[in-house]
């Protein structure tokens, strides 16, 4: 063979040598790789609209599954939340769809922690949506005058953080709950915190009270004027249906000195209903919670 055809045969072999064996499926693989990549964003591209357009792809409030709703909640949250989130239509393909869906029901005044935003599912039996629910604690004892319609009876519930809460509740079962009298500040609005510590302190000590609150027979918890809570001295009390009052002493948590804790003076209530010999009503109304030397018979 002539030199010259030899040399082309060499310099032909060099080129197609990158398509031979291993590299030969790699390069190829590549090659198919990108192609395909390119084939799907032209069709996604071209048929982007009318994909996200399906219904499958949109929010209803049937597709939304929610923690169901306690018995104390009255209005529809999803349908509130759907209205005043505008969630209605979403695409759940969305980037930012489980964040709106987040915010939205976090807007709800009933609702205190979003727990979990789960659009997975949405193509198959919808959106599931875990939240943790405001719980009424106790009522706070305003002048309805000042409240109107949204607050006719003048008593207004709040949660163990001093959240306001929306007036759901009727007003024969808003009687079983403790009232939290003395309270001479406003709240913001429903829905946020009230503003005023001595609320969520009155309403730490409505918590470690309300399984034997009518054994006890309380009717309310009175916390110190803003110009006593100033005071080393200031204290909150428990008033009786009969009108009478005994002490607590200082907020959960906030005790002074050799104070007795809350959990030493809860110690000494359920010691009352155990019986002492005379009525609960006047247990409670001569037992002074503060004192120590509870707190050392509670240990015997």
């Amino acid at each position: 063979m002539p030199k010259d055809q030899r040399w082309g045969l060499y310099i032909l072999s060099r080129l197609l040598a990158p398509f031979s064996n291993n590299a030969w499926f790699l390069t190829s693989s590549v090659l198919m790789l990108a192609g395909l990549t390119v084939g799907c964003l032209y069709l996604w591209q071209t048929h982007k609209e009318k994909i996200l357009s399906k219904p499958e792809f949109k929010l209803t409030q049937e597709r939304l599954i929610v923690t169901h709703a306690p018995k104390w909640i009255a209005s529809d949250v999803v349908a509130d939340t759907m209205v005043r989130g505008r969630l209605h239509g979403l695409n759940v393909l969305d980037a930012d769809f489980s964040l709106r869906v987040d915010r939205a029901f976090r807007a709800n005044p009933w609702v205190r922690d979003v727990l979990l935003v789960n659009p997975s599912q949405a193509l198959g039996r919808g959106v599931v949506v875990n939240v943790e629910w405001r719980r009424p604690v106790a009522f706070v004892v305003v002048d309805a005058r000042k409240y109107g319609q949204d607050y006719p009876e003048g008593l207004l519930p709040i949660d163990k953080d001093g959240v306001l809460l929306p007036q759901e509740i009727p007003g024969d079962e808003a009687n079983q709950y403790p009232k939290i009298g003395g309270v001479d500040s406003e709240p913001v609005r429903t829905g946020h915190p009230w503003g005023d510590p001595r609320v969520v302190d009155a309403a730490k000590i409505a918590i470690l009270l309300e399984d034997m609150w009518h054994d006890l027979g309380l009717r309310r918890i009175d916390v110190p004027s803003i110009e006593e809570s100033k005071s080393t001295e200031a204290f909150f009390q428990l008033v009786l249906a009969s009108g009478e009052s005994t002490v607590w002493g200082s907020a959960p948590g906030k005790e002074r000195g050799h104070e007795c804790s809350a959990a030493e003076k809860v110690l000494r209530l359920r010691q009352i209903l155990k019986g002492t010999g005379e009525s609960v009503s006047q247990a409670v109304r001569d037992v002074d919670l503060r004192e120590i030397r509870w707190a050392s018979r509670g240990k015997n």
